[in-house]
């Protein structure tokens, strides 16, 4: 059996494949990216606030104290927003050409192809496949993949 499809990359496509992306493949690393900032956030306003307690009573430098908060508001800030920062990048593209790709499946493997040039692979270089309500998403690693429409 075989199944043949074709699929053209458009920017609607491309925008989703990206969200599908950091919904999946991302998920763990914004997650500690997120904790990580959170955790040195805190720990940054403690020692801004320690310092600015040791500013008032025994008069030091105030540079430390307004340093460690500084520190600390930017690593909150960037542990809170960090997933919609990520999610923004697909706004920001630029106008792409649309691109037609035929993809052919049968039982040993598959093989993808624009016309002029083409590769065939087998089902074992796929690492997770995802998808949303239009779209499935092949993954090969952390940076290639493809979409295809359902």
């Amino acid at each position: 059996m075989s199944f043949e499809m074709e699929t053209t990359y458009d920017r609607p496509t491309i925008r989703a494949f990206q969200q599908i992306l950091n919904r999946t493949l991302r998920a763990k690393r914004i997650r500690a990216v997120r904790i990580v900032s959170i955790l040195i956030g805190c720990i940054s306003l403690a020692y801004g606030l320690l310092w600015l307690w040791a500013t008032v009573t025994a008069g030091v430098s105030v540079v430390p104290a307004l340093s460690g908060l500084a520190a600390g508001t930017i690593f909150l800030l960037l542990g809170l927003f960090y997933e919609k920062y990520i999610n923004r990048f697909g706004r920001h593209m630029v106008d792409q050409t649309p691109v037609t790709i035929r993809y052919s499946f049968d039982a040993h493997g598959y093989s993808t192809g624009t016309g002029r040039s083409g590769t065939r692979s087998t089902y074992g270089v796929i690492r997770t496949i995802c998808g949303d309500a239009g779209h499935y998403v092949i993954m090969l690693d952390r940076r290639r993949g493809f979409v295809l429409d359902k």
